[in-house]
């Protein structure tokens, strides 16, 4: 699960820092990311699908955890 994304100016942030609008990019492949932040489960960074050109290690972690 991500919880740490980069900003467009290379900082990397929190997923708990509210105050960062996006966009924001995995700090492993540099591929765009999304962020989910809900009541009933943990907040997270995600990949958008149809990303998969970029290899990365972090997005097995995100199908793992779309399955729960």
């Amino acid at each position: 699960m991500l919880r740490y994304a980069l900003t467009d100016e290379g900082r990397l942030i929190s997923i708990e820092e509210r105050n960062v609008l996006p966009p924001y990019f995995c700090p492993e492949c540099l591929s765009p990311l999304g962020k989910k932040m809900g009541p009933e489960r943990l907040w997270h960074f995600f990949h958008y699908e149809g990303e998969e050109e970029r290899p990365c290690k972090k997005r097995g972690d995100t199908k793992a955890h779309e399955s729960l």
